[in-house]
């Protein structure tokens, strides 16, 4: 019955739209609050363009609003009718602060959406977003798939070798690549000086 209704939600766009994106743009979150209750608008529809309200939040880097739409029930992984969800909007557009709220709310930056986030930042021979998402945790084992070897042949220089450094940091450092994705979690507890000396040891 669920997938039913959402599969008819899809057909439905978000009313009062104009003002509702205005709200957004703005970041008045009492005021978009308010319009939400009152008028019993369901914030899971999507625009005319065919986005969720979280990804239109995700493109204009309003985090504050990201977080709103999420605590009352906005799905940080559902896609629009072109593919996109937030998480990929935000990684197309180089909105940093987006991703890295997406990423702590749950949003899972190794899952296929309408394509790998770490992939779409190599089509767009982008070194800073590259770089960005490999220290945010991109896992770069995908990129041995076929459909990727002709991307990563024609790929740039200095993205092949941010790739290959990352790599590289990973095979010989694991202990410090476990500690830069805290993932370490008692690392804190460790005195100083103990620290240093694994840290010399690697």
């Amino acid at each position: 019955m669920q997938a039913i209704l959402n599969f008819l939600s899809s057909f439905i766009t978000i009313p009062m739209e104009d003002e509702i994106l205005s709200l957004i743009e703005s970041e008045d979150i009492p005021q978009l609050n308010l319009l939400l209750e009152t008028k019993s608008i369901n914030p899971n529809l999507l625009t005319k363009q065919g986005l969720t309200l979280i990804t239109y939040a995700a493109h204009h880097n309003k985090v504050n609003i990201i977080k709103y739409l999420h605590s009352i029930g906005c799905n940080i992984h559902k896609a629009g009718k072109n593919g996109e969800n937030p998480l990929t909007r935000a990684c197309s557009y180089k909105r940093y602060e987006s991703i890295k709220t997406l990423l702590e709310l749950g949003a899972d930056l190794n899952a296929k959406y309408d394509e790998y986030p770490l992939v779409q930042s190599l089509y767009k021979d982008s070194e800073e977003l590259t770089q960005f998402l490999l220290d945010h945790g991109a896992d770069t084992s995908i990129l041995v798939k076929g459909e990727y070897h002709e991307l990563l042949q024609n790929l740039s220089p200095k993205i092949k070798f941010i790739l290959r450094r990352h790599e590289k940091f990973k095979k010989r450092k694991p202990f410090l690549y476990l500690h830069k994705l805290k993932k370490l979690q008692n690392i804190k507890k460790l005195p100083v000086g103990i620290l240093k000396e694994l840290v010399m040891l690697l």
